[in-house]
């Protein structure tokens, strides 16, 4: 049988939760704008610069270490015009002490090369850590939901 945990608070202080979720969801909003504007200098400023932060998305494998992460967006910001948009649906925060964790859904428009514009939903979650009192992933995570057939088989 699991003990329930008796040390530390037993609750978090609901008046400073929703002053971090207020927050986390302004962070995470200027995080979306940097990678809307390709702004490489802003966007690592939301990533702990740390060895052990980690992304994982549509990259192959995940991204492990800060260095690797921005290398990667460096990457794929000379391959994709700025004009691709991202938007962010309601975003959901739960924050305990210095940790949080956060998940939305959010929409990518994507023009190909004749021009046309797709929509790609997508789902993201992200653990955060206060950092001199800024809220910086640790780890981020970008996926997009499967499409199923009738049958209930992925495409």
């Amino acid at each position: 049988m699991i003990e329930p945990k008796t040390e530390g608070p037993s609750r978090v202080d609901a008046r400073q939760a929703a002053l971090d979720a207020t927050e986390i969801r302004a962070t995470l909003l200027e995080m979306v704008k940097a990678l809307r504007e390709q702004n490489l200098e802003k966007l690592m400023t939301f990533y702990v610069e740390s060895p052990e932060t980690v992304a994982i998305g549509s990259y192959g494998q995940p991204l492990i270490g800060y260095e690797t992460i921005r290398g990667v967006f460096e990457e794929e910001f000379q391959k994709q015009a700025p004009t691709d948009m991202v938007t962010m649906g309601t975003v959901r925060v739960i924050s305990y002490g210095d940790f949080a964790y956060s998940t939305s859904t959010s929409t990518r428009f994507v023009k190909d090369e004749e021009g046309r514009t797709t929509q790609q939903p997508g789902r993201y979650t992200t653990i955060l850590e206060k950092h001199d009192g800024h809220w910086k992933a640790i780890h981020s995570h970008f996926s997009v939901p499967l499409k199923f057939e009738e049958t209930g088989q992925a495409k």
